[in-house]
């Protein structure tokens, strides 16, 4: 019998939030708004998961969403130095904005941006202990 050990979310008043705008170039296809559907509510470790082993997405695609994930991360580690496993992902969203200028151009320009909203438990680092000697 396999026993499924589920990991709890920390307590709303020890949680943070920060919410991140990303701006992304390409179209986004319907795969990859799929994966970004289902990262809410989903531990970082969990999400990079469903990146590395998705067949469905693009190679292309899957090292943009791995850039992203990471970056964010990175800037959350540099800037607050939290543990990689503290993080989840708490919201994620797309603005579709459409940009048309008729004297300029004939074709609609569509920029995308992801707003990401990470959540996270601050843990501070484990100061070592000097030897007595």
């Amino acid at each position: 019998m396999v026993t499924i050990k589920y990991i709890a979310y920390p307590e709303p008043e020890e949680q943070q939030l920060i919410e991140f705008h990303i701006e992304y170039e390409d179209a986004i296809s319907p795969v990859t708004e799929l994966i970004l559907q289902t990262w809410k509510g989903k531990y970082f470790y969990y999400a990079l998961d469903d990146i590395i082993y998705n067949q469905h997405a693009s190679r292309v695609e899957r090292n943009k969403l791995l850039s992203i994930l990471n970056s964010t991360c990175i800037s959350l580690q540099n800037n607050f130095s939290i543990s990689f496993f503290n993080v989840w992902i708490w919201d994620i969203s797309i603005n579709k904005i459409s940009k048309f200028n008729k004297f300029l151009n004939k074709e609609r320009e569509l920029k995308n941006i992801l707003i990401i909203t990470l959540a996270f438990t601050e843990s501070h680092p484990v100061q070592k202990v000097e030897p007595v000697w």
